[in-house]
């Protein structure tokens, strides 16, 4: 007999009345927590992949006063990443050696992500609003 658990989303079957497994025989369900489609194959745990993706955080620099008007951060080590993947990038209320949480959110750079390497990463461009910037500004990042 199968069963619906509502709480986790999964479809199975009832310990008590489903067949012994077989060799290679496999359970697929839907887990609503994680969102991922699960496969359980002769009674072992489920195994799952999620999409590639990755985010982080970084530091776009602009160098020395008196600064800059634009400047790059390169991400790399994304080796999932594909030409299709889609990059986004942001500034972050951190502190940095140069400037704190105030200056960023004032001063704020524009960031935009794109020139994806295929297997390898993406670059994050930062450009200043107005007249040139200086030293370094935190930065987040993710892509899907």
């Amino acid at each position: 007999m199968s069963y619906f658990n509502p709480v986790t989303g999964i479809i199975g079957l009832d310990p008590a009345t489903a067949p012994t497994p077989v060799v290679n025989e496999a359970f697929i369900y839907y887990d609503s927590v994680s969102g991922l489609v699960k496969i359980s194959q002769n009674g072992e745990a489920a195994v799952s992949a999620a999409p590639p993706g990755g985010s982080g955080t970084g530091v776009v620099n602009f160098g020395a006063s008196p600064g800059g008007t634009t400047t790059t951060l390169v991400v790399t080590g994304q080796t999932l990443i594909a030409a299709t993947s889609v990059v986004e990038a942001w500034i972050v209320a951190a502190d940095t050696a140069d400037h704190s949480i105030d200056e960023h959110l004032a001063e704020m750079p524009n960031v935009a992500a794109g020139s994806i390497v295929v297997g390898t990463g993406f670059t994050i461009y930062a450009a200043a609003p107005g007249l040139a910037l200086y030293g370094q500004y935190s930065v987040g990042w993710r892509w899907a």
